[in-house]
């Protein structure tokens, strides 16, 4: 997994986006001020998960935070990817145990809960 991070870190990490900025400057290479916030590069980041997780939700989740770059969305796009990929039936009780308190919780402005929106509808 590493060598797959590492010639993807190599052969793309230099596509630095124009308008991104932090605060303290963040150094990547030579370049201070810019980092690499770039959708299509971070996407692969998926890809490495989805390859060296085992199909192992809690496991592609590490693999995809340590790929490092833009860790909230893209890590939050990794579980629904796996969700679909596994089903519910098929995660981990622990995962379950994180996710029980917001199954019938509507999200904001809607009457939809994760429960009601995956009913199937006939």
């Amino acid at each position: 997994m590493r060598r797959a991070w590492k010639k993807l870190e190599n052969k793309w990490n230099s596509d630095l986006c124009p308008w991104a900025k932090s605060a303290p400057s963040s150094r990547q290479g030579k370049v201070v001020g810019k980092f690499n916030i770039q959708g299509h590069f971070n996407r692969v980041y998926i890809l490495i998960g989805l390859l060296y997780g085992q199909r192992d939700y809690l496991e592609f989740i590490k693999i995809r935070t340590r790929c490092e770059q833009d860790t909230d969305s893209d890590v939050a796009n990794c579980g629904g990817v796996m969700g679909i990929i596994t089903g519910y039936k098929e995660l981990s009780q622990t995962v379950k145990n994180e996710l029980e308190s917001y199954m019938d919780r509507n999200y904001n402005f809607t009457g939809l809960s994760i429960n009601s929106a995956s009913e199937p509808s006939v």
